[in-house]
């Protein structure tokens, strides 16, 4: 009997499609001065484009694939064929799965972040004390840094969603490697999984500055 992988099986969503095709196009539309520095014929990379000839010699995907998804030709590009392509263009593979909701969960929470900073000392104080524990313990277990993360957001939930946004800021809490962080590191990481505590399906957010200030 022949086993069917899940690569086999799974299929990207339009959307998701659409944003993994125009993060390729944007990336290759500035990605190709490297040539010009090397050839030392300039200090800076001009901004030109990489050809998708020359991202199949520095990814090693074949052309037909490359040509397969750049087109929407394929549903289901194999997770090997897009870290090839990150690869190729020396980025991490989640970059290219990014849609404008994300870059905007992620703006909003450097944002807010920024408006900490220029809060009044108390309210910094506030926000530090809430994630001491993790920010102190080299090796915060996932539970630990999930429960910090809510606490830094909690002001922020909306009851008719609230158990989603919970989980949310749990779910991206733990995308990061709390271990090898610095304390600082760990206190952005648990302000920005707040944030993201954003992508329940209908939740619309007030400005950073506008929460925080409130």
């Amino acid at each position: 009997m022949n086993a069917t992988t899940k690569s086999d099986t799974f299929e990207l969503t339009g959307d998701t499609l659409q944003t993994l095709i125009s993060n390729i196009r944007r990336y290759l539309s500035v990605a190709g001065g490297a040539e010009a520095i090397d050839r030392g014929l300039s200090d800076d990379p001009p901004v030109t484009k990489l050809t998708q000839a020359q991202l199949v010699e520095s990814s090693g995907i074949k052309l037909p694939t490359l040509a397969k998804i750049l087109n929407g030709e394929t549903t289901n590009p194999t997770l090997e064929s897009i870290c090839q392509l990150a690869a190729g263009l020396n980025i991490s593979p989640a970059l290219l799965l990014m849609s404008t909701k994300d870059w905007k969960l992620l703006l909003a929470g450097v944002d807010r972040i920024i408006q900490l900073t220029q809060a009044p000392d108390e309210k910094q104080k506030l926000y530090i004390k809430k994630a001491e524990k993790v920010m102190s313990d080299p090796a915060p277990n996932p539970k630990e840094v999930a429960e910090a993360a809510l606490a830094l957001g909690r002001e922020f939930l909306n009851n008719a969603e609230r158990s989603q946004q919970i989980l949310e800021m749990y779910k991206f809490s733990a995308m990061a490697d709390m271990n090898a962080l610095e304390p600082e590191q760990k206190l952005i990481v648990l302000v920005l999984a707040s944030v993201f505590g954003y992508r329940a399906p209908s939740i619309s957010y007030q400005s950073t500055k506008q929460q925080i200030e409130g």
